[in-house]
């Protein structure tokens, strides 16, 4: 299989005939990639892969994670296309940090940028406030409240990775202090308005 680009992503629909990748390619692709590489037949993601595997983990933080609509953008059965990617989203991401030992040691922007965007995420989800209701709806489409749990895990697996990945003292990577300071500080920016895009730039 061949793995997407870091490109922005088309916002067309589950339903639409278009040519080009939808949101249901996009779908099917997150799908094919966990039943074709992260199953549990596959009991290490191969070090061989890890840029592609990054490339895809960028592109899922900076086009899925970092575009989750506020409130008014729609309801939450009106935006139920990106719920299913993002829920997809969080299972490729758990598996691949579950699965590869050092993914992050010579990329540790993306993993900082993937934190990032997850905890914004979830301050979206919060700040909707859609109602938590127990079971996902006949459609299979995640309610909000397995998005957050997803989310607050994601974002729990994530810094774990990063402790483990830097805070060994290895001399390529960052000490743990300067990675959480970094962290942090976009954080701070990105609740004054900051633009997101730049995170990179400022580490």
């Amino acid at each position: 299989m061949s793995f997407p680009s870091s490109t922005p992503f088309p916002i067309q629909t589950f339903q639409s005939s278009a040519s080009g990748t939808s949101p249901v390619a996009l779908r099917d692709f997150l799908r094919d990639a966990i039943s074709g590489h992260l199953t549990d037949q596959h009991s290490t993601v191969n070090t061989a892969d890890f840029e592609q595997w990054l490339i895809l983990l960028t592109a899922i933080s900076d086009h899925l994670l970092n575009s989750f609509p506020p409130r008014q953008g729609g309801t939450w059965d009106a935006i139920h296309e990106k719920v299913i990617l993002v829920d997809l989203s969080f299972e490729v991401l758990h598996l691949v940090l579950e699965k590869s030992t050092g993914l992050f040691d010579c990329a540790s922007d993306v993993a900082e940028t993937t934190l990032v965007n997850v905890v914004t995420l979830i301050h979206i989800l919060y700040t909707r406030n859609d109602p938590d209701v127990s079971e996902d709806n006949v459609n299979g489409v995640p309610t909000a409240k397995r998005l957050k749990a997803r989310a607050f895990s994601a974002a729990a697996e994530v810094f774990h990775y990063l402790g483990d990945a830097v805070g060994v003292g290895r001399k390529e990577t960052k000490p743990t202090w300067e990675l959480m300071k970094a962290i942090f500080l976009n954080f701070v920016g990105v609740a004054e308005g900051s633009c997101l895009s730049c995170f990179r730039t400022n580490l």
